[in-house]
């Protein structure tokens, strides 16, 4: 064998093929595909249980105002006011937005809203007793609810 031919011998069995490059992009492809979809409601999911929990803060604040002044407050600014809950959360507007929708001396009943999406949709909502309930859901069909 010359020098020239065991050389090329040595160049072609170092690199790779266009044919081996393709399929590596295509099983690469596959599994972004495949992935995609469940990464977008583990995404969802993660929103669901974080406006779950800022429902669980106010339901705590609530129950502050109740005890400082025997009724339940309609305005959340009022809450944040008197440090019952975070100013920071009564001002998001993303994901979620929270609004008090009744609220007197017997109950109260707050929800919050999904916004910024074109995708997900829908509401949880808690009452005085602290359960939540709702979901989102997309086009898809896919329906997210808050963790217990």
């Amino acid at each position: 064998m010359s020098r020239a031919d065991r050389r090329s011998a040595r160049g072609a069995a170092a690199g790779n093929t266009l044919m081996e490059l393709m399929l590596v992009c295509a099983v690469i492809g596959i599994l972004v595909g495949w992935g995609a979809p469940r990464f977008e409601v583990a995404v969802e999911q993660t929103r669901v249980d974080q406006a779950a929990s800022a429902l669980r803060s106010v339901w705590l604040a609530e129950r502050l105002s109740w005890l400082e002044h025997r009724t339940f407050s309609d305005d959340l600014g009022a809450l944040a006011g008197q440090r019952f809950v975070d100013a920071a959360l009564v001002k998001q507007g993303q994901p979620f937005v929270l609004v008090v929708e009744a609220a007197d001396a017997q109950g109260f009943s707050i929800s919050a809203e999904r916004t910024g999406s074109s995708a997900w949709v829908g509401a949880l909502d808690l009452d005085e007793t602290g359960a939540i309930t709702g979901s989102t859901q997309d086009g898809n069909g896919h329906v997210v609810t808050p963790a217990p």
